[in-house]
């Protein structure tokens, strides 16, 4: 295991890596796999108290290859509790926990974290989980995302996508997101591709490219990796459709 603090970054990376270039800073290293399990209460709170309110990016990432299949271990699963150590720092510009499970995490918890942090620029959180728990999250909590961090440019985490009531909040109060081209959902379930991407173009106009997870999916979810490439394909079509639109708006 080792650990980096950089300025105003927390580096903390599970395995030894070879590669893993530091600076001089300090280190914590465990031995090599195989371990015990993790505690990720126990680990997430007492790092969250050791740096100042103005640390700007945390990542929490597996450097070490031979691990890969233990990222299915249930100790990887991130409750709310874990994430709200990590609430107070409200400087908070990029998050990476993308090798943790958040199936425990809903829309509601979502909603305080993306309020807690309105200056997130990136936010990769669960998105190439091994489990395959279905998420708690939902296209809702997509939203809530949206609506709070003004400054999005990244996002990666799983959610189940079906269609909402746009004409409601949070939908209807939250502001299209121009600088998103692209998002990666995992292997998030998806109801009613068509007004899946529908929703996704008004939140996010310039959508045009959708990264699922790369491995093969036992059914149900299997099913998912085409659907999604559907609302793909769509997003792409709306885009061009408003593309043409400026531009017979610019020419009248």
């Amino acid at each position: 295991m080792k650990y980096q603090s950089l300025h105003q970054h927390l580096f903390f990376s599970i395995g030894v890596s070879e590669t893993f270039v530091f600076s001089p800073v300090d280190r914590w290293e465990i031995p090599k796999p195989p371990y015990v399990s993790l505690n990720i209460p126990d680990l997430i709170g007492p790092l969250s108290t050791s740096f100042s309110r103005t640390l700007e990016r945390i990542s929490i990432n597996f450097s070490y290859l031979d691990i890969i299949s233990g990222l299915a271990d249930p100790h990887l699963v991130l409750g709310f509790e874990a994430v709200a150590p990590l609430l107070s720092f409200n400087r908070l510009t990029e998050l990476e926990l993308n090798f943790f499970c958040t199936s425990a995490i809903d829309d509601a918890a979502l909603k305080i974290m993306a309020q807690s942090w309105p200056q997130l620029e990136h936010f990769r959180f669960g998105g190439a989980t091994k489990r395959l728990d279905l998420p708690l999250l939902t296209f809702r909590g997509l939203v809530y995302l949206i609506q709070h961090c003004r400054y999005l440019q990244v996002i990666e985490m799983c959610f189940s996508a079906f269609s909402i009531d746009t004409n409601c909040e949070p939908f209807s109060k939250t502001i299209p997101n121009e600088n998103i081209t692209s998002i990666a959902v995992g292997f998030s379930p998806i109801v009613n591709p068509t007004a899946v991407a529908c929703q996704l173009h008004m939140l996010l106009p310039n959508l045009t490219r959708l990264r699922t997870t790369s491995n093969k999916l036992p059914p149900p979810f299997e099913r998912n990796q085409a659907e999604w490439k559907e609302v793909e394909k769509l997003l792409v079509v709306f885009a061009k459709c408003a593309e043409m639109k400026d531009g017979m708006g610019q020419m009248s």
